[in-house]
């Protein structure tokens, strides 16, 4: 086997290109033959079912990169590799990815990858300039980046298995690390094995890399292979292999015990002249072994390599060194032919990590120092030197070596703001930190980088807020304020409040608003117009969720005044749907939806595709909060159209997700929520999104009587979010869940208090959407406890709750047809509480005809159970009967157990019979097929795949396949295009 060519000095470290060698003395491939059968398995799994992860550990000179050199050696499939080196700390971000995107443009061409990523590179453009310039960034700039590398390597993968390889994973630094796990949790299409190799022995116990590989093997489809020590047999093989002969066992028993099965090592130990060289005391002075056999120039130059973190290139070297180009070659040549570099196409890398280790560790005192400073001085002399993308985390890497403080802080300073560009905010992090450090040591600091001490504190706190450390965001924050003039520097101190104020709200902490309005305090004339909008929308919006609604109008308004003066149609768009929110409502449905339409056209035109998809899913909210469920679903498939289009999916539009399957419940279509939902948690969202989701989740589980599975939801949202939440639109349904679970259970009474505290909250008062169910509940909840025969033992109302709750009621506002059906609902429940039989009925009439007019199946159906029960009492029975008849096909339909099971209960308690009787919910169509499968079946009929019928219902690959599957047996064709002629024969869809 030969050596593997890279072109690691061209232009990113390690960009591999798999069957592109030169020649170079290496011993026969012995030992691991089963890790290699395991990685061709894992490969022909990837082919026939889809994406997995393969985890490869071993100790340094374990054998890792031999493993995956003979494993893409002649691979029917696309091999894209690159490396983590150590100088990612110093702020070379997704060094890795952009090596293996810089191999996929090279191969495929700028174009033909840009027709791969729906409405373009976008992000892209922040890692390869051949995408052109990238937009201003955004909070919602980073999830965009890593939806377009997702959905590239799953389009490259989608005809032909696609190997991605990321080596020396302990290096990786922050963000490559997070990109990977979002790879691994969101890849769910195409044929794309990843790869990880790492050195297993660095993983000290607080080593980064150890929370990623655990939280990985716990995925699903993931394989972990360590590689073993090689036996004494194997060892003798490798051994004769290098020497040219088979070698006497006393020797073999010797080199097995000093190696201890390690390859690098064996070799290291074979190559002695004799074979009886003396055990070394270090793994360092092994490596320095071979080094030492060199001739003195040659190691002179190796040292010199060595200073540089990755490849480097011959000029580069040759410059540092101050050898000529004759000379240098002659000199590095008997390291070539030694193997312990390997040549790329303009420079050296060496070998092994661990040689270039050793050799740099063999430097004198003061050696290091002033190598690094050579480099330093010769690359600023001439950038071309390094890949642009390497120049500013290499000049980081060399002045912070050097211990030139100066010219390190300033070289921090710039790899900080490449970093920013890159969205790779960890790094950008510890760059500025950097500056921070340094800052002390540099008497002319602030005239060296041009900006004054608190400009590294803001960005560092900026920087903390991206990454999500709300704790070092505020602590930043309080550092910078602290530093500020409050009178000279009044907007910049704005800035800073609004930025603490959101690392508040990420610990759902009231003290946002406390630092929002000493904020607006702040904003005289002397304040920039753009500040003075983005503060004050943010204060809107803050106060919005609170009780403050004509407050918070008047600061929209201004907000969206201010913008519109400079210029700025972001800002505008945000405060404009703020401000919709807090004047509108159901009742007020065009003038709202005309809104957000404007605020639409306006972030689209300045490409905030963020704030697009916040205008569908308030929209969407609004929609569902006004009883119109069909055309809330309209809004929120198209506003998922639209985050899908722009990278957003599994951010965004995750959360626009909640508000379909909301809509879809109501609307009586409980399976197609099922669908949405679990899609949606495929994706892996961020946890505030998941915790909705769960709820979601746990209603539907409860209302078909799974108990297991709405208790298990309910305990992961309490396990993300447990007791903090600043929106009510968070806590109630929390609750709601939480009551409607022990109330299934037969005792609501220890939920009881906790609602009834909830909805005292000024917030849920404030917020009627979401505060009548949870009121109709509870009433329901009340009526189990002071029925006949009571589900639980105990004091028909405990602690007065009915009297409690119907003062909150009182309180509550109604605001459109559904919050009427609520109200309407409520009063029932509390008729029948109260004894009031005959009223009660007529309540319930009248609630059920709020429901059937809203098209709400299930409120619909638990109204008209209630007139049962309600009929009984009065010893009505034709009435109860004629109910439970209408009740019954909803609940069958539906698949609502519970309703189904209380039916049943009146029915044997009231005697009544059950006759057949149309069903008033979505029956079953022509052959059998549910609605969901004519949908699924009309795509199929339109020649899509599983994945586009995935993409276009917002279901999971899985599922639509599920459906296929069930479509082919109902239909008895033998293949898809089959059903899709029996479709067109029917004329099914005409």
């Amino acid at each position: 086997m030969t050596g593997l060519k890279t072109d690691r000095g061209v232009s990113y470290p390690h960009a591999m290109l798999v069957g592109m060698v030169v020649d170079a003395p290496e011993s026969t491939f012995v030992g691991r033959a089963a890790e290699l059968k395991t990685l061709r398995g894992a490969l022909t799994r990837v082919r026939d079912h889809g994406p997995e992860t393969l985890l490869l550990g071993g100790e340094a000179g374990g054998g890792k990169t031999r493993l995956i050199r003979e494993f893409t050696h002649g691979l029917d499939a696309k091999a894209l590799c690159g490396e983590c080196l150590e100088i990612g700390s110093d702020g070379l971000p997704y060094a890795p990815f952009v090596a293996m995107l810089r191999d996929l443009v090279r191969e495929m061409g700028v174009e033909a990858v840009y027709a791969l990523l729906p409405g373009g590179p976008g992000e892209l453009a922040r890692l390869l300039p051949e995408f052109g310039a990238p937009s201003m960034p955004s909070d919602e700039s980073r999830a965009r980046l890593y939806e377009q590398i997702l959905t590239l390597f799953e389009h490259v993968a989608a005809d032909r298995p696609l190997v991605l390889i990321v080596e020396d994973a302990h290096w990786a630094e922050r963000s490559t690390r997070d990109l990977i796990l979002f790879l691994t949790r969101n890849l769910t299409t195409g044929h794309v094995l990843l790869i990880l190799t790492f050195r297993s022995d660095e993983l000290h116990r607080t080593h980064p890399l150890r929370t990623l590989l655990s939280g990985l093997a716990r995925g699903r489809s993931t394989t972990r292979v360590d590689l073993p020590a090689l036996t004494r047999a194997e060892v003798a093989e490798q051994a004769a292999s290098l020497r040219g002969r088979e070698l006497v066992p006393t020797f073999v028993d010797d080199l097995y015990e000093r190696s201890a099965g390690n390859p690098l090592f064996v070799e290291a130990l074979v190559e002695c002249d004799d074979g009886s060289c003396d055990l070394p005391e270090s793994l360092r002075d092994l490596m320095l072994r071979q080094i030492t056999r060199l001739p003195e120039a040659t190691q002179d130059a190796l040292r010199t390599v060595a200073a540089s973190p990755g490849a480097v290139s011959h000029t580069l070297v040759a410059r540092v060194s101050g050898l000529d180009d004759a000379l240098l070659t002659d000199s590095l040549r008997p390291a070539v032919a030694a193997n312990v570099l390997i040549p790329t196409d303009d420079g050296y890398a060496f070998r092994h990590a661990l040689i270039r280790e050793a050799v740099h560790s063999e430097a004198l005192p003061g050696e290091h120092p002033r190598l690094h400073k050579r480099f330093a001085e010769e690359i600023e002399a001439d950038p071309a030197l390094v890949p642009p993308a390497r120049l500013p985390a290499e000049l980081a890497y060399h002045w912070h070596a050097a211990r030139e403080h100066a010219k390190a802080l300033v070289a921090a300073w710039r790899a900080a703001d490449r970093a920013r560009d890159r969205l790779a905010y960890a790094e950008q992090l510890e760059m500025l930190e950097r500056v921070l450090d340094l800052w002390d040591q540099v008497p002319d600091a602030e005239e060296l980088i041009g900006a004054d001490e608190v400009r590294p504190l803001e960005l560092a706190a900026t920087a903390a807020r991206n990454t999500a450390d709300s704790m070092r965001a505020k602590s930043l924050a309080t550092a910078a304020l602290r530093r500020l003039d409050p009178e000279a520097d009044r907007g910049r101190i704005a800035m800073l409040l609004e930025l603490r104020a959101k690392a508040h709200a990420y610990q759902w902490s009231d003290q946002s608003i406390v630092d929002l309005r000493q904020a607006a305090e702040l904003l005289d004339d002397s304040v920039p117009l753009t500040t003075r909008s983005v503060v004050l929308s943010s204060l809107a919006q803050y106060l919005s969720l609170q009780t403050n609604n004509d407050e918070a109008v008047a600061y929209a308004e201004e907000a969206m005044e201010l913008a519109r003066q400079a210029g700025e149609p972001a800002p505008e768009a945000q405060a404009l749907i703020t401000f919709s929110s807090l004047t509108t409502g159901p009742e007020d449905l065009a003038e709202a939806r005309a809104h957000l339409e404007r605020a639409r056209a306006l972030a689209l035109g300045a490409c905030r595709y963020d704030i697009v998809v916040r205008a569908s899913v308030n929209e969407s909210h609004l929609l569902e909060g006004a009883g119109e469920y069909a055309t809330s679903v309209e809004v929120a498939r198209a506003g998922l159209a639209q985050a899908t289009k722009f990278g957003l999916a599994r951010s965004q539009g995750t959360f626009l997700t909640v508000n379909l399957a909301e809509s879809l419940l109501s609307a009586g279509r409980w399976d197609e929520a099922a669908e949405v939902v679990d899609a949606a948690l495929d994706l892996i969202p961020p946890p505030d999104h998941r915790f909705l989701l769960m709820n979601c989740k746990g209603q539907l589980s409860l209302a078909r009587g799974d108990l297991g599975a709405a208790k298990e939801a309910a305990q992961i949202s309490h396990a993300i979010r447990g007791d903090r939440f600043f929106r009510a639109q968070e806590r109630l349904p929390q609750l709601l869940l939480k009551i409607g679970i022990a109330l299934a259970e037969g005792d609501p009474r220890p939920a009881l208090d906790e609602v009834l505290r909830a909805l005292a909250d000024p917030r849920a008062q404030s917020s009627s959407r979401y505060s009548w169910p949870l009121v109709c509940l509870t009433a329901r909840a009340i009526r189990a406890l002071t029925a006949p025969e009571p589900a639980a033992a105990g004091p028909a109302d405990p602690d007065g709750a009915f009297a409690k709750l119907a003062a909150l009621a009182d309180r509550l506002a109604v605001r459109g047809r559904a919050q009427r059906a609520y109200e309407l609902t409520w009063h029932a429940e509390s008729l029948q509480i109260q004894g009031s039989v005959q009223p009660a009925l007529d309540g319930w009439d009248t609630a059920r005809a709020a429901w059937s007019e809203l098209s709400n199946p299930y409120e619909f159906a638990q109204a008209t159970t209630g007139g049962v029960a309600a009929a009984l009492r009065i010893g009505d029975r034709e009435a109860a009967e004629r109910r439970l008849r209408e009740a019954v096909p909803v609940a069958d339909d539906l698949r609502a157990a519970p309703l189904r099971a209380e039916l049943d209960e009146l029915a044997h308690r009231g005697r009544l019979t059950l006759a057949e009787t149309p069903s008033t919910a979505p029956a079953k169509t022509d052959l059998g097929l549910t609605p969901r499968e004519r949908d699924v079946l009309s795509l199929v009929a339109a020649g899509r795949t599983n994945r586009q019928i995935a993409d276009e219902l917002y279901i999971s690959a899985k599922t639509a396949s599920v459906h296929v599957s069930n479509i082919l047996g109902k239909l008895g064709a033998a293949s898809r295009g089959e059903a899709a002629a029996t479709a067109h024969r029917l004329h099914l869809f005409d």
